[in-house]
């Protein structure tokens, strides 16, 4: 694709809302439909300004059929979620030298959370009403047999708990997928919640809710407990440092609403899904039922546990 006379080749022709990523040399390009590629480069520079590591807009500009473009800055090469995946399909383990340079983006991003210049009042239910529009949760978790109003309940009680918790900018959708050497990437979810939700979950994510039975999409890599706890340190340090609430006393919370958010998705399953399509939905809906019945229990949810807990047969 030609934009003011530079060629860029298409790295991702679909994300999370709608458009495209394409990459010339160093300088990546965000296009798609005009009103909400414009808000997400606005996001973008508004982010910058407030101090969080991210790309550099360079450019932007309309394009034909009512489509925008912005371009922006490389924050590396390789994402750590390939970095952790080669790492551990080798040996086993990440190493401590490639997982502490994934702390420095999470100290740089949770710094910036953390100021008190990023504070919002949003509420809890706000939060939860963005993260979990009940037409993209409900549909899966109850094709599965699982009980609505339990989940709602779980939801009120997990919002009323986090009414004491500070809120600030978060990603919504940070994971290692998203986040490079130099910074965090793809801000098109971006909102307001707790803050920790997002740094705390996202070195949680591929050993909580990714699964080896039978899934096209299994477990890729497993983070050590010691490396979690660095990451746990860092993300409470720097919130208290700045007079805010300790995220990591909202980790019940923050790992329901994680697995009600990986169980979302816009329609319920096909009985004629290919098998392990299938399987991997209706893991995620037993994940999800798991923290549900957890939570209303007030028993812990041990995300390191849930493949094991979740796993089996399909539920009838």
């Amino acid at each position: 694709m030609e934009i003011k006379g530079q060629i860029f080749e298409v790295v991702k022709p679909t994300r999370l809302l709608n458009g495209m990523v394409l990459k010339s040399g160093n300088t990546y390009a965000r296009v798609g439909e005009k009103q909400p590629t414009m808000a997400e480069q606005i996001h973008s520079v508004s982010l910058f300004n407030r101090g969080f590591p991210v790309p550099t807009v360079l450019d932007s500009g309309e394009l034909p059929d009512n489509k925008w473009y912005f371009t922006e800055t490389s924050l590396g090469t390789d994402t750590f979620h390939k970095q952790f995946t080669n790492e551990y399909q080798a040996t086993g383990e990440i190493t401590s030298q490639t997982f502490s340079k994934y702390l420095d983006v999470v100290t740089k991003y949770a710094s910036a959370q953390s100021d008190n210049k990023n504070k919002t009042t949003v509420s809890p239910k706000d939060f939860i009403d963005t993260l979990l529009p009940q037409e993209r949760v409900l549909p899966n978790y109850c094709y599965f047999g699982y009980n609505q109003e339990d989940y709602l309940r779980a939801l009120q009680l997990a919002a009323d708990k986090l009414s004491s918790a500070s809120m600030g900018v978060i990603q919504h959708d940070m994971n290692p997928f998203n986040v490079l050497e130099n910074g965090v990437i793809d801000f098109e979810l971006v909102g307001y919640g707790p803050v920790g939700f997002d740094t705390l979950m996202s070195v949680r994510w591929s050993s909580g809710w990714f699964t080896d039975y039978p899934s096209r999409c299994p477990v890729a890599y497993k983070l050590s407990a010691e490396q979690i706890r660095a990451n746990d340190t860092i993300v409470d340090e720097t919130a208290v440092n700045s007079g805010r609430t300790l995220p990591s006393s909202y980790m019940q919370e923050f790992l329901l609403l994680k697995s009600a958010w990986a169980a979302s998705e816009l329609n319920a399953p096909d009985p004629n899904w290919p098998a392990d399509k299938l399987a991997f939905r209706n893991y995620r809906a037993n994940v999800l039922n798991h923290a549900v019945d957890q939570y209303l229990n007030g028993k812990e949810i041990d995300f390191t546990k849930l493949s094991e807990i979740a796993g089996g047969e399909l539920s009838q």
